[in-house]
């Protein structure tokens, strides 16, 4: 995952405590890259250390990443409400990096779409989805960490690495 900073990171989660989006609640403000929003999650299951180094050096060749959110999205046929991102390619081009960086990843059955969720809240009302798709965070946002996180039992999350985008 891509953590987010800044202050359009607190109205994010603000809005997500406003629609009860509890188990992203968990986590903090993010852009998934690799899992089941990107390439897919890593084949080996067992030692984590060659994923890791190898989150290492994309880590290391890539610049910290500044944007902004673009209009709210409704994912057709879902309650999943997400912010797109006013460009995406920063992080289209991370997401890259990673699915390149030597490491197998399971095949991941939707293509990647960069965007940061708000939430999946199971049948909103008609005033919750236009209050959602009315959404305006008009705060920059930023990027400077590339995070593994493990979901042990809801709402216990693990950190399970962390590198700094220095590139």
């Amino acid at each position: 995952m891509l953590d987010l900073e800044g202050e359009a990171g607190e109205e994010v989660m603000s809005l997500r405590r406003r629609f009860s989006y509890d188990y992203l609640g968990a986590l903090p403000v993010e852009i998934t890259v690799a899992g089941s929003g990107g390439v897919g999650s890593p084949i080996e299951r067992g030692d984590p250390g060659r994923l890791f180094e190898a989150l290492d050096a994309v880590a290391k060749a890539t610049a910290p990443i500044r944007g902004r959110f673009g209009k709210p999205y409704r994912f057709p046929g879902t309650d999943v409400f997400v912010l797109q991102l006013e460009d995406p390619q920063p992080v289209l081009s991370l997401h890259e990096r990673i699915k390149d960086c030597g490491v197998a990843f399971e095949p991941s059955p939707l293509e990647f779409f960069p965007h940061c969720t708000l939430t999946q809240k199971p049948e909103p009302t008609e005033d919750e989805v236009q209050a959602l798709l009315a959404a305006e965070i008009e705060s920059e946002f930023s990027a400077t960490m590339l995070s593994v996180y493990e979901m042990e039992m809801f709402p216990l999350v693990k950190l399970r690495y962390r590198g700094y985008l220095t590139g």
